[in-house]
C-alpha cells in the first residue's frame, strides 16, 4: 500500500532523497573504486570540499607538499584527482600515445575563444594527436637549426631595447 504525501512535504522528502543519494554515492565510490588505497586527507575520499577549502584559504600548495612527504608520490585530493609528485611519470601520464585525459584545469589555460583547443590545454588525446601531427615538423631538429639565426638576432635586438630602456631616467617615463 502506497503512503499519501501531501504536496507540501515532497519538496522536503525530495531534497532528503537526493542527499541521501549523493552521500550513499560518494560511500559506494570510496569503498569500490579500484583506486581506493591511493592515500590522502579522508575528507578527499568523499567529496572535493576538502580541496576547495584549502584552494579557497590560499595554502593548497604548501599543504600539498606536505602530504607528498607524509605519503609519497601519489595523493588523492578529490574522490577522482590525484597530485603525482614523480618526475618519472610525466611520461607516462602526458607522453606521447597516452591515455589519460588532462584534467578540467587546464581550460583555464586555454584560448579565449573556446571553440578552439591549442596544444597545452586541448584535453582530446585523439584531437592532441592530430594538432601534434601538424606541428611536429616545425620541432624536428633541422627546423630549429634553421631558426637559431632569426632567434639569436631577435635576442640582439630585445638586449638593445632594455640597454636604452635601462638608460632612461624613470621619472622621465611617467611624463
Amino acid at each position: 500500500m502506497l503512503m499519501a504525501i501531501s504536496l507540501s512535504a515532497l519538496p522536503k522528502y525530495l531534497a532528503w532523497a537526493l542527499v541521501s543519494f549523493f552521500f550513499l554515492r560518494s560511500i559506494f565510490r570510496a569503498l569500490f573504486t579500484p583506486l581506493r588505497s591511493v592515500p590522502g586527507p579522508l575528507l578527499a575520499r568523499f567529496t572535493r570540499l576538502w580541496y576547495l577549502y584549502r584552494v579557497w584559504k590560499g595554502d593548497f600548495e604548501r599543504v600539498n607538499i606536505k602530504l607528498h612527504r607524509k605519503y609519497g608520490p601519489v595523493v588523492r585530493i578529490t574522490p577522482y584527482e590525484y597530485s603525482i609528485d614523480d618526475p618519472t611519470a610525466i611520461q607516462s601520464i602526458y607522453g606521447h600515445g597516452t591515455r589519460f585525459v588532462k584534467g578540467h584545469w587546464y581550460i583555464g589555460s586555454s584560448n579565449p575563444d573556446f571553440h578552439t583547443e591549442d596544444m597545452f590545454s586541448g584535453r582530446d588525446p585523439k584531437l592532441h594527436a592530430v594538432n601534434r601531427r601538424k606541428f611536429s615538423s616545425l620541432y624536428s631538429m633541422s627546423a630549429l637549426v634553421k631558426m637559431e639565426q632569426p632567434v639569436d638576432e631577435c635576442i640582439k635586438v630585445l638586449e638593445q631595447r632594455l640597454e636604452e630602456l635601462a638608460r632612461y631616467d624613470i621619472r622621465t617615463l611617467s611624463d
